[in-house]
């Protein structure tokens, strides 16, 4: 499994034997605690607990990764209108195709892969191909039912879909923007 999420993985050396050094450092506070203020021990643990949860706390509290909202909005589109009954086909040349088919995918009782090019070794480039002809191929072969274009990931060399593409194939479903992929267009496959 090569992902991006595997690489925490590692993080279980480091954290495990840490938790000798913390429970030390918290055996000492306690004690700290309960000499100089004379706390009892249920108070000197209550009030560490409640410490540790008011640092930890506001950090939870802010959206995390919120300018992905951008690729759950996309995916969310495309649920609504194709339902939840099938895997939905989507074809995308940059950084959200694994943003938009989750959350496009979400309530699908099937397992799929958006990684397959991917690990298959087949440069996402190359789906594009050298003409619109060419594309429309790879999009019917691979029963795609929409594709993201995306303005910083798109291919410069090949052909502009925005420009090219026959609005008997396609309708555009929607636009957004995000940083750091620029302009975002769905089109939905006719």
């Amino acid at each position: 499994m090569q992902t991006w999420t595997m690489e925490n993985r590692y993080l279980a050396l480091i954290i495990l034997p840490s938790f000798l050094f913390l429970g030390f450092g918290l055996e000492r506070i306690l004690s700290l605690l309960q000499r100089r203020w004379g706390m009892k021990d249920a108070a000197a643990v209550c009030l560490c607990a409640l410490f540790i949860v008011l640092l930890a706390v506001p950090k939870q509290l802010v959206p995390h990764e919120k300018d992905k909202a951008v690729f759950k909005e996309i995916g969310t589109l495309i649920a609504k209108e194709e339902g939840s009954e099938r895997t939905i086909g989507i074809l995308s040349i940059g950084m959200s195709m694994r943003w938009v088919f989750l959350y496009s995918n979400l309530d699908v009782p099937a397992l799929s892969c958006p990684d397959e090019d991917y690990l298959a070794g087949v440069p996402l480039g190359s789906l594009v191909g050298k003409s619109y002809a060419d594309f429309m191929k790879t999009v019917d072969a691979r029963g795609a039912r929409y594709v993201v274009w995306e303005e910083r990931h798109w291919p410069t060399r090949q052909f502009d879909l925005l420009t090219a593409y026959d609005p008997r194939d396609f309708r555009i479903a929607g636009e957004w923007f995000h940083r750091d992929t620029g302009r975002i267009v769905l089109f939905k496959r006719l």
